[in-house]
């Protein structure tokens, strides 16, 4: 299937977590231009989580959180791809306003081992203004654009991980394929490769999605695939740039608002990478 993202699909009734959803109602706007042929939609949201591991030492009472943090961690996955894209202004006016409703309505990631990134996240997004439009413009393009003062940050992965242009090319026609794979292409309008920092995410936040439909189905078969799909996608992806790209960025953002956002992007992939192993094991004891 080729990739079109339609408009969020928000039936139901309101709660304050489909609030939050209906803020984050402008990240299908933004898949929109990187990916084609997938409806996005944005579930209520979850109650607070806490705990270290929770799905380690209260799991059974926490199987419903798993299926609400699928959720959020696709909300938050999209958040970071879009403060990955150049900055517009009705984006920007949307993100800060998301990212103030996560803030006050979803206290999931309390004394969660990536909760201080994200916590600074979101109070640097939730302040965000209009005003600020030029300076983030500026900014974005003296770290990323071509045309920047010093060499540009890339945003790529293959520019992290091998400079040969074979290499490069297996790269991205791995990514295509795994695209490929859950029926998604990479939008040929949207002007970003499969490798793009934006895209990676926006597929995280796709199997994410994928995740909490076939908990909400009963489909564990199919919960479990996307774990897994989430785990190996992580590990061989984002997990292994993402650090070279925050010590980029963090040593030449003037807003900071790239810095914490790569940060924050950094260590939700790397505390996934290792609880999602937990979640499926637990999954698997409790279906046979």
């Amino acid at each position: 299937m080729s990739l079109g993202l339609q408009r969020a699909s928000l039936a139901g009734r309101e709660t304050p977590g489909r609030r939050v959803a209906l803020s984050l109602f402008f990240l299908g706007e933004m898949l929109v231009s990187l990916f084609v042929g997938v409806a996005i939609s944005f579930p209520r949201a979850a109650p607070p989580v806490r705990g270290r591991l929770l799905c380690v030492v209260q799991m059974r009472e926490a199987m419903m959180d798993m299926l609400e943090l699928a959720y959020l961690r696709r909300a938050a996955y999209a958040l970071f791809g879009a403060l990955l894209l150049y900055p517009e202004g009705a984006i920007l006016t949307d993100a800060s306003e998301a990212a103030r409703d996560l803030r006050r309505e979803v206290d999931w990631t309390a004394e969660l081992a990536f909760s201080g990134p994200w916590d600074r996240f979101l109070d640097a997004v939730g302040s965000l203004s209009a005003d600020r439009l030029d300076e983030l413009q500026e900014s974005y393009l003296d770290l990323f654009g071509i045309s920047a003062p010093a060499k540009p940050v890339p945003l790529c992965e293959a520019s992290y991980l091998d400079p040969t242009a074979s290499s490069s090319g297996l790269l991205l026609a791995d990514l295509e394929m795994e695209y490929a794979s859950a029926g998604l292409s990479v939008s040929t309008s949207s002007g970003e490769t499969p490798d793009h920092a934006a895209v990676e995410l926006e597929f995280v936040a796709f199997l994410c999605g994928k995740q909490g439909e076939a908990l909400e189905a009963g489909d564990v078969i199919g919960a479990l695939d996307s774990i897994e799909r989430q785990r190996r996608f992580l590990v061989e992806h984002p997990c292994r740039w993402f650090p070279s790209l925050d010590r980029a960025v963090a040593a030449r953002d003037r807003s900071d608002i790239y810095a914490l956002t790569i940060q924050g992007a950094r260590a939700l992939a790397v505390h996934d990478a290792d609880i999602l192993p937990v979640w499926a094991d637990h999954l698997e004891e409790e279906h046979g």
